[in-house]
């Protein structure tokens, strides 16, 4: 089943009106939960390319991990205080703004196409973190109308 953009502006917009929590709020929450997912589905080696996922408003931030990486990292860790600093960007964001979660690496889209020695079929973590916040998204939403 898919998913479409004005489907789940419906749902958004039905949940704001109906808990009250301001728009603002909503975006930045499900920014910040999409950011998280992302960091934990991403495969990692030397954790230069985990380390490289970038969380922007307006504009994309085409910054990058140096190559020596971040070999604290580790796939399915919780984010370190480097990445939690990084979702900062979205604390005044504000509800019609775009947010951004992007890495900038060259092999990020080959990654993202399902290409990893160390984590085969770990493809499509962009896609699979955004069909699991709008899954989610969708049964709070749920819950909200069955409270009605």
């Amino acid at each position: 089943m898919g998913t479409s953009k004005r489907s789940v502006a419906k749902d958004f917009d039905f949940f704001v009106k109906k808990t009250k929590i301001a728009a603002d709020v909503v975006l930045r929450k499900l920014a910040l939960d999409g950011y998280g997912l992302v960091l934990l589905k991403s495969p990692v080696d030397t954790g230069r390319f985990r380390g490289s996922w970038r969380l922007s408003v307006e504009v994309v931030d085409l910054s990058i991990l140096p190559k020596t990486g971040n070999p604290q990292l580790s796939a399915g860790a919780p984010p370190s205080s480097e990445e939690l600093s990084r979702s900062n960007a979205v604390a005044s964001a504000t509800f019609g703004q775009t947010i951004f979660i992007s890495n900038n690496l060259p092999y990020a889209v080959r990654l993202e196409n399902g290409y990893s020695t160390q984590a085969p079929g770990t493809g499509a973590i962009l896609k699979r973190s955004l069909d699991e916040l709008v899954a989610d998204f969708r049964v709070v939403v749920a819950a909200v109308r069955k409270e009605l």
